[in-house]
């Protein structure tokens, strides 16, 4: 019996600890007066791009339509500035591709006209693979390496010490 509940008890807390599930599509609503529209925004690879190489930006966009003459324009800001990007549309997708510049945490905006009114659909992209901006956005380990070094040194002058006076230990010991 209790070992039964101690089982189910471990079961219940690996179930709480797993990570939970993450789409790879977004959703995003965009509201013009009191009217809103829907866009789902997915960026390849999976959702992570990597800096420094090109990604494709997908957004299908509620009730637009390729016959619609108003262009559909990407705008990616982030750190070093702001870019306008225009979106092919084939019917209700609209697609383009872009390089994100560094590692970093750029907004998405995505304008489209649909029915004579305007609709802005934002979001936040991270970008945590591929460029750098420059070496001094790495991490720096100096502080680690002076530490690792430092006990390596501290482990072997206590080696020698134990080594040195192995006998006045020996006699001092009561094991």
């Amino acid at each position: 019996m209790r070992a039964a509940f101690i089982g189910i008890l471990i079961a219940a807390l690996i179930i709480m600890l797993l990570p939970a599930v993450v789409s790879a599509h977004v959703l995003v609503t965009g509201v013009n007066g009191g009217e809103s529209k829907g866009a789902v925004i997915h960026i390849i690879p999976d959702d992570d791009p990597i800096a420094g190489e090109p990604a494709s930006i997908y957004a299908d966009i509620q009730e637009l339509t390729a016959t619609d003459s108003k262009p559909v324009r990407l705008t990616i800001t982030g750190e070093s500035g702001q870019d306008i990007v225009p979106m092919l549309v084939d019917g209700s997708l609209a697609t383009a591709e872009y390089t994100f510049a560094y590692q970093g945490v750029y907004e998405v905006s995505i304008s489209a006209q649909i029915n004579d009114q305007t609709y802005v659909f934002t979001t936040s992209q991270r970008v945590s693979r591929g460029d750098v901006k420059s070496i001094l956005d790495q991490p720096r380990h100096d502080w680690a390496i002076a530490l690792l070094v430092g006990s390596g040194a501290g482990f072997c002058l206590l080696g020698i010490v134990v080594v040195n006076r192995r006998k006045q230990i020996a006699s001092q010991s009561t094991l």
